[in-house]
C-alpha cells in the first residue's frame, strides 16, 4: 500500500474564500454521472496531482484577487508539469455564467491549447446558488454541466480510480449519489484491492480534518470509513492548513 500511495504527488494549492453554508432544496430533476473514462499518461505508471479548491469567483468583475489568485495557482501546477486537476467544489461565489465562464477563462489564460490531460471539477455549495435563488438545483447543475463539465465523473488513470462526488445539493448528498460513488469505490478495489482509490468531495467527512465537526458531513464519514483504501481530498471548511490536524 506505501508503495502505491508514494506513486502519486499532491500539489495542494486551497485558495479560500469565506461563505456559510444554506441548506437549499432538491428537485426530481437530475444531471445523471457521466461514464467512466479511461485515461494513460506519461509512462503509464506515475501521477502528478493538483487540488485547488473554493475560488469562489465573483459574479461580476474577474478583475479581483479571487480570478487572480486561480490564475497564480494555476500557474504554479502548469510549472510542476501536473497530469491531473482536482478542483473540490466552489467554483464561484454565485452561480452564473459570468462567474463559470471565468473558471474555464482562467485555464485558457494559463495554459492556452495545451491544458493537463485531466481536469476534474465538482460542485460546491456556492455552485448551487443563483443570486436570486437558492432552493432548486437542476438549473444550477444544467449550467455547470454546460460551462465546466459533468458534476459526477469517474477518471481511471494509469489504473488510479479519481471520483468526482458532486453534494446531491447545496449541502447534502442523496442516496442515488453516494450509491453511485460506493459502486465505483467497490469496483476499484475488487480490480486491485492494494491501489488507493481517490474521492473528491466539496464537504469533508465529519469527524475527520480540522473543522469537519462544524463542516462535515456523516454520511460521507460512514461511506469512506468503510473502506480504507478511499483517499478523500475536500474544502468547503476554510481552516487552517498549517495545521496537521488538516491532514486525516
Amino acid at each position: 500500500m506505501k508503495t502505491a500511495w508514494k506513486i502519486v504527488l499532491i500539489i495542494l494549492l486551497i485558495a479560500l474564500a469565506g461563505g456559510v453554508a444554506v441548506p437549499v432544496g432538491l428537485t426530481a430533476s437530475q444531471v445523471r454521472p457521466e461514464g467512466t473514462k479511461v485515461f494513460t499518461v506519461n509512462d503509464g505508471k506515475s501521477l502528478r496531482v493538483g487540488i485547488i479548491s473554493d475560488t469562489q469567483l465573483p459574479h461580476t468583475d474577474y478583475e479581483n484577487n479571487y480570478y487572480a489568485n486561480l490564475v497564480r495557482a494555476l500557474n504554479v501546477l502548469k510549472q510542476r508539469d501536473v497530469d491531473v486537476i482536482l478542483f473540490a467544489g466552489d467554483v464561484c461565489d454565485l452561480a452564473t455564467t459570468f462567474s463559470f465562464g471565468n473558471y474555464t477563462k482562467a485555464y485558457r489564460e494559463v495554459f492556452g491549447d495545451s491544458p493537463p490531460p485531466i481536469v476534474q471539477t465538482i460542485m460546491g455549495n456556492h455552485d448551487y446558488w443563483f443570486p436570486t435563488d437558492y432552493v432548486t438545483t437542476y438549473r444550477k447543475r444544467k449550467l455547470f454541466d454546460k460551462i465546466i463539465s459533468n458534476p459526477w465523473t469517474h477518471y481511471v488513470v494509469n489504473g488510479y480510480s479519481f471520483i468526482g462526488l458532486s453534494p446531491s445539493r447545496g449541502s447534502g448528498y442523496d442516496q442515488k449519489e453516494l450509491a453511485w460513488a460506493e459502486s465505483l469505490i467497490q469496483k476499484s478495489i475488487e480490480e486491485d484491492p492494494q491501489r488507493p482509490v481517490f474521492v473528491t468531495t466539496h464537504h469533508n467527512p465529519s469527524g475527520t480534518v480540522y473543522g469537519s465537526d462544524d463542516w462535515g458531513v456523516p454520511e460521507l464519514a460512514e461511506l469512506f470509513g468503510k473502506y480504507p483504501q478511499v483517499g478523500n481530498f475536500s474544502g468547503h471548511s476554510h481552516y487552517s492548513l498549517v495545521d496537521e490536524r488538516s491532514i486525516w
